[in-house]
């Protein structure tokens, strides 16, 4: 596998030529399929297709959704400067159906695209509306926050899905993911649907002042995270926070730019810290990660074959959990080998999917400890109500909680 930073950039310059450029077949679908992922098909026809830029050393797609933008470096062979607006779906059928291995791609007022082999030979219909198409720039800015790859792989990985779907969202700031910067040289990432809470701690650098606390749209992380897939451990992302009157966030790794904007509507961030103020009302269970394994690989298929389902956790001398299935009376139960679980009596209910997003989240890392804590509510209309929540925990700063309820 080639990585984005280090793709060749060649050029051979022929001014009886128009625009071209030579590209291998699985790297220029991959590339295409990563930059189209923010694409919106209801949004204006302009930014449906991606943008082809070729200068005498480097090539770059652009694509937007009028919020997000990106700017990824295409591994190719340049033959003729020039730029090109791609009609994406023409485009993705080919490379999906071919058998070339590579391809010439040239225009003059239309988009071709021939094998190099000479037995495929395709024209697009498209005009070359490259003025309409927005660029993007590249990344610049002197004050940024700085992480490593393997690092914010690993944050992305643990937190991002927590969030809450934009669809059904209740609140629209728990659709993104929050970003504060409690000390010199630290980020807590936060992100939360209301049932469950991730919380990550980690290690940065700041080139320039300490920036303000910051909620990024989930769909430019997402976007952020196909990136980091094939950037190697070392290498440096860059984190730049633009006031303005329209605020923004730029990222920068391997060539690449990711820029979003930042809506007033999802800054407002529940007060997520409050969380942690709470009673811890059972020992700490430790679980091993060969359990945590062995229980994604019991519980997965049952979720996925259920679509849903509860959870049932009974606390003996081991963790019992029976899993009860939302379509049907099928039940099945898991045991888990933990230790130190002492006195704590009530059994809890939670959800299944949630529970098994924890354990993926913590997998592969060090052992965890396991808490029931409580918090007292206030209701609406006076009086209190008593909220339990599981909480994992590791050493390395992580913790996931998901709410509870108390069974019979």
């Amino acid at each position: 596998m080639v990585n984005q930073c280090d793709r060749p950039k060649t050029c051979y310059t022929n001014p009886n030529q128009p625009m071209k450029i030579t590209v291998n077949t699985k790297q220029f679908l991959k590339d295409l399929r990563l930059v189209s992922s923010i694409i919106d098909k209801h949004s204006n026809p302009t930014i449906q297709d991606v943008k082809l830029v070729v200068s005498t050393m480097d090539a770059f797609l652009y694509a937007t959704n009028a919020k997000q933008s990106i700017r990824l470096p295409l591994w190719c062979e340049v033959f003729e400067a020039g730029k090109v607006v791609l009609p994406l779906q023409d485009v993705l059928k080919i490379l999906k159906i071919t058998k070339e291995k590579s391809f010439h791609v040239y225009s003059g007022g239309k988009v071709h695209i021939d094998g190099v082999s000479g037995n495929e030979s395709y024209t697009l219909d498209m005009s070359n509306k490259t003025d309409d198409f927005p660029d993007v720039l590249p990344f610049k800015h002197k004050e940024y926050i700085q992480f490593i790859a393997r690092d914010l792989r690993i944050d992305l990985g643990r937190t991002l899905f927590a969030a809450d779907n934009e669809k059904d969202a209740f609140r629209s700031a728990c659709t993104g993911v929050n970003f504060e910067f409690p000390k010199r040289n630290a980020v807590d990432i936060v992100a939360t649907n209301g049932n469950r809470l991730a919380w990550q701690q980690s290690k940065v650098t700041f080139v320039g002042t300490k920036p303000k606390q910051t909620v990024v749209p989930a769909k430019a992380l997402k976007l952020l995270e196909k990136v980091l897939v094939d950037v190697p451990d070392t290498v440096a992302v860059r984190m730049a926070i633009v006031e303005g009157k329209t605020r923004s966030v730029w990222f920068s790794v391997a060539g690449t730019t990711i820029i979003s904007t930042l809506p007033a509507e999802i800054q407002r961030y529940p007060d997520w810290r409050g969380l942690f103020k709470i009673e811890v009302i059972s020992p700490s269970i430790e679980i091993s990660q060969e359990e945590v394994q062995r229980a994604i690989e019991i519980l997965s298929p049952v979720a996925k074959a259920h679509k849903g389902g509860s959870l049932e956790l009974y606390f003996y001398k081991t963790l019992v959990a029976t899993t009860k299935a939302l379509v049907g009376d099928n039940t099945m139960s898991i045991t888990i080998k933990a230790e130190n679980i002492g006195k704590y009596k009530d059994n809890l209910q939670v959800d299944l999917g949630l529970f098994i997003d924890a354990l993926k989240a913590i997998r592969g890392t060090s052992d965890v400890t396991m808490t029931v804590q409580c918090k007292t509510f206030e209701r609406f209309g006076g009086g209190t109500q008593r909220g339990l929540s599981i909480v994992f925990e590791t050493a390395d700063k992580y913790k996931h909680i998901l709410i509870a309820k108390e069974i019979s």
